[in-house]
């Protein structure tokens, strides 16, 4: 019990690999571009609606793809936040409470 204490408390302070942080960043960079290219779809399917050369279904599809990339962006992002910032302070604390109670007994 101790043991696998202690390995959750360096697991914890060690904090995100350099691989996770890079692997998050790769997904914001990923969501980017998506979201600019839902941009464009959206702008060109919107022209060609009002146009009447295009059924105004295809512009809000292009629309909603729209909304999904932003929150797809924006759900990269957070992650991209979280694995720089890595544990919290208060889970590593428990940890560190965890060992000293097995340390205890």
């Amino acid at each position: 019990m101790l043991a696998a204490a202690r390995q959750q408390l360096a697991k914890l302070e060690a904090g995100s690999r350099p691989q996770e942080i890079a692997e998050t960043r790769a997904a914001v960079a990923s969501a980017e571009a998506t979201l600019h290219n839902a941009q464009i779809t959206y702008d060109r399917q919107r022209a060609l609606a009002a146009a009447h050369l295009l059924p105004q279904q295809s512009a809000d599809n292009a629309q909603q793809a729209l909304k999904n990339a932003r929150a797809g962006l924006d759900s990269a992002q957070q992650a991209l936040s979280l694995a720089v910032q890595g544990p919290r302070r208060e889970d590593i604390a428990a940890a560190r409470a965890q060992v000293k109670a097995d340390t205890a007994a």
